[in-house]
């Protein structure tokens, strides 16, 4: 369904939209309008299907066209976290796409802004985050461009549904969301470009909340009922407007950016004004020197649920765990929205972010990147909360060096290593504005390092692998345990400092071969995908003993290979 696909860690344009952290950009593809094609593929663990073609209705010569596919996957069961679950739990998210297309004429890359489609801002928030930055990928030239004026973009409307629940609690949440972009870039001369731009979307959102009274879930001195069953509905906003001007003088490139946002939703409007700049120098055909600087923001969300036992529910909360399992904090953030119902009250979430890259072109086919970044995060929520309690503005700080060196494709050889050195911190602003960091943030990995090679070999036949090897995420420890009085008494954890433990560090090859057939009209791949091939046992988790005087790991996904089939005509 997709084209193009471009991961944008930090300091991207104006024209991207918001978020304080990095983005994805999906690019829609054009379906195919010479007959109907499409293809099928069955493995052990997933199944899909996809069929594309003219629309049947259409006399023209370039009629739109039409795709749609779907897919399933299912989770394995593997780990002993799912056989000792207190309560049967599941944690989904479904979603389908139809992507209708018409005829049009492609805009050249320094005309029109990216093609930032609405399945890529649903990911902006998914990613904000996300403390590994780098810059974007060179910006077009000025000489590149073949027109001055670029159409609007069409309205997008996107449904996004998902929900979590356990045994006690469910939450499910259903979106409706409009988009419209426009955009206009004039070229004044040959080194001088300028592009305005507004968007706006809308997001009509329904959420129900149930919880079941067991052992007190529900506080009844609230005066609340056993059974709690709520379907709240609300509208939050997004509009901004943006002007990036370009200029190209000799082997430099500055581009100064400015993005006005207003966001609204549960309380006050919150609006910010972020200037951005990115830089490029050129001194050699083989060397490039990227600077970017800017501020983002994004809207942030506090919950003011009246009713405790679901004003905190999150994707750990729907595993159901015996709570003697400890996992690493950051799964929490799965599916944020999940726990952004109509009560949350609107705030405003700003990073200031720093980046510096070096790209070196070592052969025709081999490139190194060196990018340095540093960001700030701050979350300027609502003054008091529901129950009137004073709320502090949070913040984070992230800073590193990430090494990439990649080969790009040839007619047999493909692949990248890259190495993340990073440190990320959390805390909370003073009286004077001044950030105190304190303990490491649910993201903070030290080391990350990616390996992946691959290698086309005689008769279609192809193997690639990866090897991967990451520091453990932190977590917050039992440090020990109290056992209160009473011959069957259970014994209660005590609770170290917050993110003071790491889980173990994580490693894992895996690898795939490939086969296919090429026939008159169909195409036939087999494929063998072996992950964790030597069969590591990597611990997603920490498992307590009754009286909390040890641990035993819980272990995550063993040697998983699946051999599947991919037909397609």
């Amino acid at each position: 369904m997709l084209s193009g696909l471009q991961y944008v860690p930090s300091n991207f344009a104006p024209n991207y939209g918001n978020a304080t952290g990095g983005i994805v950009v999906l690019t829609p593809r054009v379906g195919r309008r010479d007959g109907v094609h499409g293809h099928a593929k069955l493995d052990l663990i997933s199944a899909g299907a996809q069929v594309e073609g003219p629309s049947a209705a259409a006399r023209s010569s370039s009629p739109p066209s039409a795709a749609t596919s779907t897919s399933r996957s299912r989770p394995w069961a593997s780990s002993p976290s799912t056989a000792t679950t207190s309560a049967p739990s599941t944690a989904t998210t479904r979603s389908s796409s139809i992507t209708p297309s018409a005829p049009a004429r492609p805009s050249p890359p320094a005309s029109s802004g990216p093609a930032t489609s609405s399945a890529s801002l649903a990911l902006l928030r998914r990613r904000r985050r996300d403390p590994q930055l780098r810059l974007p990928p060179r910006r077009p030239r000025l000489q590149e461009a073949q027109r001055t004026v670029g159409l609007p973009a069409l309205p997008a409307l996107r449904l996004d549904t998902g929900g979590l629940e356990t045994g006690i609690q469910m939450r499910r949440r259903t979106d409706v969301i409009g988009l419209l972009r426009a955009e206009l870039t004039a070229r004044p001369s040959r080194r001088f470009q300028l592009t305005l731009g507004a968007d706006t979307q809308i997001d009509r959102h329904r959420t129900r909340s149930q919880v079941e009274s067991t052992q007190g879930t529900i506080d009844s001195s609230q005066d609340l009922p056993e059974t709690f069953d709520e379907v709240a509905r609300g509208t939050t906003t997004t509009s901004g407007v943006y002007l990036t001007p370009l200029l190209a003088v000799g082997r430099f490139t500055v581009s100064p950016g400015l993005r006005a946002s207003l966001f609204t939703g549960l309380g006050e409007p919150q609006f910010s004004v972020d200037p951005r700049l990115h830089a490029r120098w050129a001194p050699h055909p083989r060397v490039a020197v990227q600077l970017g600087a800017g501020r983002y923001s994004q809207p942030s969300f506090r919950s003011l649920s009246t009713v405790p036992a679901i004003g905190n529910f999150s994707a750990i909360d729907s595993l159901g765990l015996d709570p003697r399992i400890v996992l690493p904090a950051a799964l929490r953030y799965l599916d944020p929205r999940i726990n952004v119902d109509p009560r949350s009250l609107l705030g405003l979430m700003q990073a200031v972010q720093l980046s510096a890259n070096v790209h070196l072109r070592l052969t025709a086919g081999l490139g190194l990147d060196i990018t340095g970044f540093w960001r700030r995060d701050r979350d300027r929520s609502p003054l008091v909360d529901y129950f009137g309690q004073p709320i502090v503005d949070r913040g984070a700080a992230v800073h590193g060096l990430e090494v990439m060196l990649r080969q790009d494709l040839t007619r047999r050889l493909f692949g990248w290593v890259a190495y993340t050195l990073m440190r990320a911190r959390t805390g909370t602003f003073d009286a004077h504005d001044r950030l105190a960091l304190r303990v490491p943030n649910d993201f903070d990995q030290r080391h990350n390092l990616v390996a992946v090679l691959g290698v086309k070999l005689p008769r279609r036949w192809q193997i690639a692998g990866r090897f991967r090897l990451v520091t453990g995420l932190p977590f917050t420890p039992v440090v020990g345990g109290v056992k209160a009085d009473g011959p069957f008494s259970a014994t209660y954890p005590v609770y170290g400092a917050y993110n003071s433990a790491r889980m173990p560090v994580f490693h894992q090859l895996d690898i795939r071969v490939d086969k296919t057939w090429v026939r008159s009209r169909t195409i036939v791949s087999t494929y063998l995908d072996v992950q964790n091939i030597y069969n590591r046992q990597n611990a997603e988790g920490l498992w307590y003993l009754t009286d909390y005087s040890g641990t035993q790991t819980v272990v995550g996904v063993p040697i998983l290979p699946v051999i599947g089939v991919r037909v397609e005509y």
